[in-house]
């Protein structure tokens, strides 16, 4: 297969949490991580039967929030890597090797019904801005823009 776009890295976080934003840390060689397809499955227990496990679907997206019904779940997910001509390459997979565990406690942004208008960063990887960060925010109808600091200095 000629030009194919072979997913480098795909992994998850260490842990996931729910109600809160999980995301699959991946790296697609000639594909864009926009243009990608993610499906994302759960299961109880992860164990065959005859050789098969019965994942139940539960989102097609980039990045998913899990729920209080999915703790103690293993996820399991899919990325079937595209470019911008919507161009199909291997598909890759992931299993959790740890289960979804209940977020501690409310976060603060829901406690405190805080809405900004302007959210800033300081420092933020142009890979996290790019392959998360951004796909996150255009979810949900924000938009977002990276600058690059500058060290040096014109005269």
């Amino acid at each position: 297969m000629l030009n194919t776009m072979p997913v480098i890295k795909f992994r998850f976080p260490e842990k996931i949490l729910t109600n809160t934003i999980t995301t699959a840390f991946g790296e697609i060689a000639y594909g864009q991580y926009e243009c990608s397809l993610f499906d994302w499955h759960v299961i109880d227990d992860i164990k065959t039967t005859n050789n098969h496990t019965q994942w139940t679907h539960v989102h097609c997206g980039s990045f998913y929030i899990f729920h209080g019904e999915h703790v103690n779940k293993f996820v399991h997910l899919v990325c079937v890597p595209r470019n911008n001509s919507l161009r199909e390459g291997i598909q890759a997979e992931s299993i959790t090797k740890t289960s979804i565990i209940p977020c501690p406690l409310d976060l603060p942004i829901d406690s405190n019904k805080y809405h900004a208008d302007i959210i800033s960063l300081q420092v933020c990887d142009i890979s996290f801005y790019e392959q998360e960060l951004l796909l996150v925010l255009q979810q949900y109808g924000y938009l977002g823009d990276m600058k690059i600091k500058s060290y040096s200095m014109s005269l």
